[in-house]
């Protein structure tokens, strides 16, 4: 069952915003006006976190979350706070007396608001989405952790450092890295028949059995990865159970191009319904360079007619207009 996050805030615009947020991310966003309809709405089916707008003075809501910790039922529920107003030492003592789990200053980012949730709950289970929205989440969120991916048929462990992929299995065409190889022929049957049993799919393996030099299982592990996530998007839509892990400082293990996974998946699998329904609700945008072009585009290897169509993104015509009928242009 998706992750339930109940928000208790009155005004309209600010509580679309944080719905559509929580629900592009993948979790069940429920909203309430006020802190009377919010223990209404406990009472009859707990969420997992509640994120509250404490408004100066806020003595309705400090009430509110001191019902919530003298409550059995809601003791140990975790509470996000949000206010206009700048911390000072009243908020910490009530951070510390009533064990909020955090504190957001209005306006805070996306990226802050997901942080927060992450750090407040041990693990976080999405509702069902395509695996490019689970995919494109974690990347800018720069997400160190697992995915477990269900389906009704099968489940499936992704392994993400600071947004890259770094690990899948099973994966979503080829079952394991083996029977990746085998299907190149770069290994033989009795390899991989060895690889997957005595070798317990200890990569280095591959190197000891003379099969790959260290630089090739390097590329190829890469590949694989890359090729299972890019056939990935072409699958049904799944739902994700979050595990975060602490890394150490200084570790940057090889993932896989992110940009490159997206930009060939849309090119592959072209022709979906959703991804037809994503550019023609963008395409009357007037559409220019933002920032994260900059970041991300030389992970990228563009042919002439792309880069041209690039040049044309200046904020003075919608993006059908620049796109003007190629076809080829719209993955991109």
């Amino acid at each position: 069952m998706a992750t339930r996050i109940l928000i208790i805030e009155n005004n309209e615009k600010f509580a679309a915003s944080l719905m559509n947020c929580l629900r592009g991310t993948g979790l069940a966003a429920e909203r309430v006006r006020d802190t009377v309809e919010a223990l209404k709405q406990i009472s009859t089916s707990l969420p997992d976190l509640v994120l509250l707008n404490l408004k100066p003075p806020g003595k309705s809501g400090i009430e509110f979350i001191k019902k919530l910790r003298r409550s059995p039922l809601t003791r140990n529920l975790p509470i996000i706070i949000m206010s206009s107003a700048r911390r000072g030492p009243s908020y910490q003592t009530m951070a510390d007396t009533f064990e909020i789990n955090a504190f957001l200053e209005i306006p805070f980012s996306t990226a802050k608001l997901i942080s927060a949730i992450r750090s407040a709950l041990p693990t976080i289970t999405t509702v069902s989405m395509p695996i490019h929205r689970h995919l494109r989440r974690a990347f800018l969120s720069r997400f160190s952790g697992i995915f477990c991916l269900k389906r009704i048929s099968d489940e499936k462990t992704l392994v993400f450092f600071e947004g890259s992929p770094i690990y899948i299995s099973p994966g979503f065409f080829h079952r394991d890295f083996g029977r990746y190889l085998r299907h190149r022929n770069i290994i033989s049957t009795s390899e991989n028949s060895f690889f997957s049993g005595t070798g317990k799919y200890r990569h280095d393996t591959l190197i000891q059995m003379g099969c790959l030099e260290y630089s090739e299982l390097l590329q190829e592990k890469l590949v694989y990865l890359t090729e299972e996530l890019i056939t990935g998007f072409g699958s049904p839509p799944v739902t994700v159970t979050e595990q975060l892990f602490r890394c150490p400082p200084g570790l940057q293990p090889i993932g896989a191009n992110v940009p490159e996974i997206f930009y060939q998946g849309y090119h592959r699998h072209a022709d979906l319904p959703m991804f037809k329904r994503q550019l023609a609700s963008q395409g009357y945008r007037y559409t220019a360079l933002a920032e994260n072009y900059y970041h991300y585009i030389n992970f990228l290897s563009l042919s002439e007619n792309e880069k041209i169509f690039l040049k044309k993104l200046d904020g003075s015509h919608t993006l059908n207009e620049c796109l003007n009928g190629e076809n080829n242009l719209q993955p991109l």
